[in-house]
């Protein structure tokens, strides 16, 4: 197998991780309909995990169709802000079912979620429908909760702590291991890869001092795609539908550890290739 149908497999692994998270994607909507998710707290929290799922497999499906571009590697480097999308679903995610949160306090912070964000994009008329379809609910839940453009503050936020953290405080090796065990063992060394989070951010925002290698990128883009799709599922299953033992989900992961070892062996060949160049010209 040459580093081309290396990645093709996992393309493909991909295409079908995404397969599970649709399932899942229906089943959540399924639930969203039951008679005892209709109140104001489960009602958003359902919002927001049908949301996150919709928009991690659009963006996945895309990623998955790039990485098999072989023929313009170095636009690999350009997709790198995806993949850091699906990381920010993924912590997001992970920041509200990993924690012991009620279903109240999950409420709030994602209501404060919606609201800071209409607020920093001065969208004052979705604000205010949101406030309007929440207000009778916050003054029982939580009566000082500002309902106003004006009143409302990031430092009212941060004192009541309902800001969901980012994910260079969520995405830490004890936290995913904790959430995803099965997935953790499989992608092995995941603080290694999620050290490359902080390498990633700089290329995303455009630093000018970070080497830009192309096959690299295409490297990271694939398996950390793959990887951050692994403990999403699993996270999935675990905190949502209570059940770790799902056949179609274990038998991707089964998939996804054969299939990291193409990829683990094409990329050392790489770095030898690189290595003995590199040589030759000193």
């Amino acid at each position: 197998m040459n580093k081309n149908e290396a990645f093709q497999v996992y393309s493909q692994l991909l295409k079908d991780g995404i397969g599970v998270l649709r399932n899942r994607e229906d089943q959540q909507l399924t639930l969203s309909h039951l008679p005892e998710a209709q109140s104001s707290d489960q009602a958003l929290v359902n919002i927001f995990r049908t949301n996150s799922m919709n928009t991690y497999r659009k963006y996945s499906e895309f990623i998955s169709d790039e990485i098999i571009k072989y023929e313009r590697e170095n636009t690999a480097l350009f997709q790198l802000p995806n993949l850091r999308t699906l990381m920010d679903i993924y912590a997001r995610f992970l920041y509200l079912h990993n924690n012991d949160f009620s279903v109240q306090e999950r409420f709030l912070k994602i209501l404060s979620y919606q609201l800071l964000t209409f607020h920093v994009l001065g969208d004052t008329a979705q604000y205010d429908r949101l406030i309007k379809i929440h207000s009778a609910h916050l003054r029982n839940v939580k009566p000082d909760y500002p309902q106003t453009w004006k009143d409302f503050k990031y430092q009212w936020l941060r004192k009541e702590d309902l800001l969901i953290p980012g994910w260079r405080d969520v995405l830490t090796e004890e936290i995913i291991k904790k959430s995803s065990p099965r997935a953790s063992k499989i992608f092995k060394g995941m603080k290694r890869e999620y050290e490359k989070f902080k390498y990633l951010s700089e290329l995303v925002h455009g630093n000018p001092f970070v080497v830009h290698d192309s096959t690299r990128k295409r490297y990271w883009l694939a398996s950390m795609s793959v990887s951050v799709t692994a403990c999403f599922l699993e996270l999935i299953d675990n905190e949502i539908f209570h059940d770790d033992k799902r056949r179609d989900l274990r038998e991707w992961l089964k998939r996804a550890q054969e299939s990291r070892q193409f990829l683990a062996e094409h990329w050392q060949s790489e770095r030898e290739q690189e290595q003995v160049q590199t040589s030759r010209l000193e």
